[in-house]
């Protein structure tokens, strides 16, 4: 694959895992973004030409919103999460 053929996949990729973190498919989301990671990893600029470079820039900064985008809903949830760890931790100390 061409190094924009990965990159508009990578993206397509992070727009459904934007919709996975808004509806709390975590699962899903820990899966597609597997997927995505080994898209990325095979991502090589070697040989693209001049012209692609400006999409590909563009693939990237939407890649990176919806990163931005995902942490939004993810972080809340990992932070009640580890609330409930910490008092679930407590609640063993006490026993």
């Amino acid at each position: 694959m061409t190094p924009l053929v990965l990159a508009r996949e990578a993206a397509c990729l992070s727009e459904e895992m934007v919709k996975l973190a808004r509806a709390q498919a975590w699962d899903m989301l820990v899966e597609t973004e597997r997927r995505r990671a080994t898209l990325l990893a095979g991502l090589s600029l070697d040989g693209l030409p001049y012209t692609a470079k400006p999409e590909l820039i563009e693939l990237l900064k939407r890649i990176q919103q919806c990163d931005s985008d995902v942490r939004n809903h993810v972080e809340p949830w990992m932070a009640s999460v580890k609330a409930l760890l910490a008092g679930l931790q407590a609640s063993a100390k006490a026993e």
